[in-house]
């Protein structure tokens, strides 16, 4: 479903109670660790301590600066969403999603276990609807030690692992109907198989050849056929190259357990740009290899590898490709390019969604009551709800709806008359649920609202025209019937109109 921006809904009757939360205080010294290939701004030092402050849920990192540096500190500080808080009290992991977007930190830290933070930028699902699959950690800027020897001890590839397991059974506890409290942190209780295995994996390494890009598409490669040496460690791929037509730079794309089952369902070699790829513009990136000897970078393809994706992904962000053969870099055009990308991510997503299950309803399915009297208005309310799809390009299949609002709630906007501002009714609006199928077979509902124009120059608010609209999709707290929710069939059919 496409996601439509609603000027202005009133919602009636929702109230929102925060509870406070106690939460367990992280506030101590550590050692600051910069893993190889972070871009964190050189003013932070490897091994440096650092002092970490807990507000009540959210760090805050002061890191005082050298006297050759000016001296003073510095305070990059990550919070915590609501979302977040909640899945605290059931896995105990402390997990922020709101960084700083100075000094090239990443936007997340996770606490993987006592006395262990790690910084990066990571891909998550913590809402109560929609899948979890795709959430992973993209890269590691910094990690975070109360115990500096711990570094010694720990690899880089176990971490990312950890990481993405917390990521996961997060996600899924923030879905569980009724989920059970429990310590998720700990990299000696990485579960078994979630360090992926890279031993079996195509090794891609050599030396290459890449052109600059003819559509003009992207960040270019300056000067025809330039080599680039890539170099396959199993967990990553080091591309060492002109990016940027400047000297040989190094960007990293990573491997994970996901990328590794996207391999073995579809045959070839996919991997996601590091965090710190950002650095040259190559974020939100995936290398390809689309044949034998040619890989691709393709930025935001607009698909993602889940059990709903449609499987066509947007090839136009192309920006660089590498060739074993030397002729090959001469010879190709970008358009042949594109047209085999496109047949491979399409393959490999749909190979991949056959080793997936279908989603249930996580949560417990709350739908609002129909309060509405007046029944009417259900069959121009329905037709009004199945126009706004059709013309808003909606794929799904609408099944039927019902009216949740008992009064419908005036819309006023204040207006020049008669030499002075008046409160004018513009339209009134009910609220509605709309139940719809997916082409994957999977039953829906999602919240809207349905309006009524006031009568042309009438400012009373007493008199409205007949004709029903959809203005658009409403959106609330998770739980609230108003947010996209999985339903069953028998939901969706109960309020098929006679």
């Amino acid at each position: 479903m496409k996601k439509i921006i609603l000027s202005v809904v009133t919602l009636i009757g929702i109230s929102i109670t925060t509870f406070a939360q106690d939460y367990r205080d992280l506030s101590a010294n550590y050692y600051f660790w910069r893993p190889e290939g972070s871009t964190v701004s050189s003013e932070f030092k490897d091994g440096k301590k650092v002092a970490v402050t807990d507000k009540n849920g959210s760090l805050e990192m002061k890191y005082t600066l050298s006297g050759m540096q000016g001296g003073g500190s510095l305070t990059p500080s990550w919070g915590s969403e609501d979302m977040c808080r909640q899945q605290e009290k059931y896995t105990n992991v402390r997990f922020c999603t709101v960084g700083p977007t100075s000094y090239n930190w990443g936007r997340q830290l996770i606490e993987v276990e006592e006395g262990v933070l790690v910084i990066g930028d990571m891909n998550y699902n913590l809402s109560t609807s929609g899948e979890c699959t795709g959430v992973t950690i993209k890269g590691i800027s910094a990690v975070l030690l109360r115990d500096e020897a711990k570094k010694s001890t720990i690899s880089i590839v176990a971490l990312k692992a950890k990481c993405n397991e917390l990521l996961e059974q997060m996600c899924k506890i923030r879905k569980d109907k009724a989920p059970v409290v429990k310590d998720l942190r700990g990299l000696s209780t990485l579960a078994a198989g979630s360090v992926p295995d890279f031993s079996t994996t195509k090794k891609l390494d050599g030396t290459y050849y890449t052109y600059k890009n003819p559509d003009g598409i992207g960040d270019l490669i300056y000067g025809e056929c330039k080599t680039a040496e890539i170099v396959d460690a199993g967990d990553h791929i080091d591309i060492n190259s002109k990016f940027m037509g400047v000297k040989k730079i190094k960007v990293v794309f990573n491997s994970s357990k996901t990328m590794l089952a996207i391999e073995k369902a579809g045959g070839h070699k996919i991997l996601e740009a590091d965090a710190s790829a950002s650095e040259y513009k190559i974020n939100y990136t995936y290398l390809v290899e689309i044949e034998d000897g040619v890989l691709v970078l393709v930025r935001e393809i607009d698909m993602k590898f889940t059990f709903e994706s449609n499987c066509t992904p947007n090839v136009n962000g192309v920006t660089y490709v590498f060739f074993k053969d030397k002729k090959k870099c001469n010879d190709i055009a970008l358009g042949e390019i594109k047209t085999k990308l496109k047949s491979v991510l399409s393959e490999m997503c749909a190979a991949y969604q056959k080793t997936l299950s279908a989603p249930t309803s996580s949560v417990k399915v709350f739908l609002p009551e129909p309060l509405n009297k007046d029944k009417t208005l259900d069959k121009p309310a329905f037709n009004a709800i199945k126009a706004y799809a059709a013309k808003m390009g909606w794929k799904e299949t609408i099944i039927s709806s019902y009216i949740v609002s008992e009064d419908w709630i005036p819309y006023t906007k204040k207006e020049w008359i008669n030499n002075s501002y008046v409160d004018v009714v513009k339209y009134r609006q009910k609220n509605c649920i709309v139940f719809f199928k997916t082409d994957k077979g999977i039953y829906k509902s999602q919240g809207v609202v349905i309006t009524q124009d006031a009568v042309a120059g009438d400012y009373s608010g007493k008199n409205f025209n007949t004709a029903v609209y959809c203005g658009g999709v409403l959106t609330g707290v998770p739980g609230s019937g108003w947010d996209i929710q999985i339903v069953t069939k028998a939901d969706a059919e109960k309020y098929i109109l006679k």
